[in-house]
């Protein structure tokens, strides 16, 4: 990596936190002028990161507008998502399992310990870096990117409402017990505690949603299916980020 590529990693990493943190709220305008005086950056490292974050879907390019940073998911998007998540979070948890070193546990032990001191939108980003040190060990490339972008999603929403002690708690349970699966290779404790935190997670967002302007009715419990998950969105997020979307179309279309 040369020393441009480096200037624009930095760029890229740095607007991509003022988002996820919700500093820069949904529908604002990124102009490039005004990016490089707060960055302290030069132009081409920032547009190189602006180009890159518009086609990860953090940022729409919008005519005669400029850049903006894009809406999150709608909650009933987030529940249909959730529903691909958990299966595929498990999938690489569970392929994880035989590849963690202790200074994987080390760090997430550190994670946990830190969820429990933070509050606000460092919450969010430690719950990411969390299962992110889950997909990095699962040798499995394009699932764990784009299990990435639904944490970057899961992680949008968790900084746009207030976490309770008692939510906080239980999350920290759930990473517990997550661990103890791993720990202890047990893959069916290790599915449970995974489908109980990231639908506590779609609980906070689902409060939030209710507090605000859009209601949608909650599912008593979720499963997921290729055959039986038809929703646009679903696709939707795997088309942004790999071909496997269209192989998992074919698929489907084979099984009915």
């Amino acid at each position: 990596m040369n020393a441009s590529q480096v200037k624009s990693r930095i760029a890229y990493d740095k607007i991509r936190k003022l988002i996820l943190t919700g500093k820069k709220k949904p529908g604002a305008r990124l102009v490039l002028a005004e990016l490089e005086r707060e960055l302290d950056m030069g132009r081409g490292p920032v547009r190189e990161a602006l180009m890159r974050l518009d086609s990860s879907g953090l940022v729409h390019n919008i005519p005669y507008k400029g850049l903006v940073v894009a809406q999150p998911p709608t909650l009933k998007e987030m529940v249909h998502l959730s529903e691909a998540h958990i299966h595929l979070e498990h999938v690489l948890a569970a392929e994880a399992m035989s590849h963690l070193h202790e200074q994987d546990f080390s760090e997430l032990h550190k994670l946990m310990a830190q969820m429990r001191e933070g509050s606000g939108n460092r919450f969010g980003s430690l719950n990411r870096r969390f299962h992110a040190v889950l997909h990095r060990r699962a040798g499995m490339p394009h699932l764990s990117m784009m299990m990435d972008r639904m944490l970057e999603y899961i992680e949008l929403h968790l900084n746009m409402n207030t976490i309770d002690e008692a939510t906080c708690r239980g999350v920290d349970a759930d990473h517990g017990n997550i661990l103890h699966a791993l720990r202890h290779n047990d893959v069916s404790l290790l599915k449970e505690a995974l489908g109980d935190n990231l639908r506590r997670a779609l609980d906070i967002i689902r409060r939030g949603s209710s507090a605000g302007q859009e209601h949608y009715k909650p599912r008593p419990k979720m499963s997921f299916s290729l055959k039986e998950s038809s929703h646009p969105a679903f696709f939707n997020f795997l088309g942004l980020l790999s071909p496997l979307a269209y192989r998992l179309q074919i698929l489907r279309a084979r099984r009915r």
